[in-house]
């Protein structure tokens, strides 16, 4: 494989990571009945599914948000309509696009500046562009480019963004001049407005395609433990912290259970320390393949790693370590064929009178220390 082939496959494995991660955010808000969050991840499918290609199932993702967000008058909804235009346009349909586009300004005459307003006058510009309309298309691409001036506050991203814009009207301008000269040859001149439209859409590809590689590398980097791949302290801390402030807004049940890998120092002490890694690892593969899309699940230090259980009572959070316990044991460790692979869990179950996560934390402490007395693999619960 070449390098370009290889950094074209890398840069499909992120956005087809991007898709996966906003229909797990689709199924997360679902769950917690939230058609606003249900369409949020639907308009962020939209977008990543046209830059896959998979223009079809963009324009039903697009179509789905936007019913979700009827009667609502927030800048999702025209973040949706502007996607929805660029499926449109994708699906060689530039005048239901451009119908699509009509009704933004004045319906959103307060978006129609900054970021928003570029991005309606660079989308409708290509619009223009797809429908022979050159001297509009170039209106619009100087309207983007006067909204991203006063817009981005970085040095470096304005100057890749007006960068852009120039080429764009440089080449419609162009587009424009061969259209006045050479009149008499249409077909010469609209395979000229064809290669600059793909030339632009390729520019953006390749730019939105690298932002969205590095924004993910940088999340990863933020939120994820790099050894097991699961989420590390501070981001489980975190999502800890809204599930319990959740339930305890709208009085639903949740479980914290503390799980701790048995006799892990003596598997470090026999078999050495890649051996422990590899227990680390093996055990976090099994639990995300066991654990439900709505359960947290990260490591909380050393051989500990931290289980929130959202809408889940002390019956069912059994169950969850039960499947999860039976799984594990099945594990066989390459470099420690003789080490079983159980944990012990202390599992505490939310109060209302509770009023800080800390206190759900220690409970759970406390009871991870008795099952270890109890003699291991096993689970406990607080003691009420």
């Amino acid at each position: 494989m070449d390098a370009m082939s290889w950094a074209r496959k890398e840069d499909t494995d992120s956005l087809q990571r991007a898709a996966e991660q906003f229909r797990r955010s689709e199924e997360a808000a679902r769950l917690a009945n939230s058609p606003f969050g249900v369409a949020y991840a639907k308009t962020g499918l939209c977008e990543v599914l046209g830059k896959l290609g998979r223009v079809q199932e963009a324009l039903q993702s697009c179509s789905a948000s936007l019913e979700k967000l009827s009667g609502l008058e927030h800048i999702t909804k025209y973040s949706t309509i502007i996607s929805y235009a660029v499926a449109l346009l994708a699906d060689n349909r530039p005048s239901e696009a451009m119908d699509l586009l009509a009704t933004l300004p004045n319906e959103w005459p307060d978006w129609a500046s900054g970021y928003n307003g570029y991005r309606f006058y660079s989308v409708r510009g290509q619009v223009q562009a797809a429908l022979g309309n050159a001297e509009e298309a170039i209106a619009d691409l100087q309207s983007a480019l006067q909204a991203l001036h006063g817009h981005e506050s970085s040095e470096r991203e304005r100057s890749n963004r007006l960068f852009q814009s120039r080429f764009r009207v440089e080449q419609l301008e162009q587009s424009l001049e061969l259209q006045t000269l050479e009149s008499k040859e249409r077909a010469q001149r609209n395979r000229i407005l064809f290669i600059a439209g793909l030339i632009v859409l390729a520019l953006l590809c390749v730019i939105v395609i690298t932002l969205i590689k590095h924004r993910l590398l940088y999340r990863r980097m933020a939120f994820t433990d790099l050894l097991t791949g699961v989420a590390n302290r501070r981001y489980t801390e975190v999502r800890a912290q809204e599930a319990f402030e959740h339930a305890r807004a709208r009085q639903q049940p949740l479980c914290i259970a503390l799980l701790d890998l048995d006799l892990f120092k003596s598997c470090n002490d026999r078999y050495g320390h890649d051996a422990g890694d590899e227990a680390l690892k093996r055990f976090a593969s099994v639990a995300e393949t066991v654990l439900r899309p709505g359960d947290l699940f990260g490591r909380w230090g050393g051989e500990e790693f931290l289980l929130v259980l959202q809408g889940t009572d002390r019956n069912g959070a059994a169950a969850v370590l039960d499947r999860l316990r039976s799984a594990a044991a099945a594990e066989r460790l390459k470099l420690a064929p003789d080490y079983p692979l159980q944990f012990s869990a202390g599992i505490v179950e939310f109060r209302h009178s509770t009023e800080r996560l800390a206190e759900l934390l220690t409970l759970a402490d406390q009871a991870l220390y008795r099952a270890k007395a109890e003699g291991r693999n096993r689970s406990c619960f607080a003691e009420d």
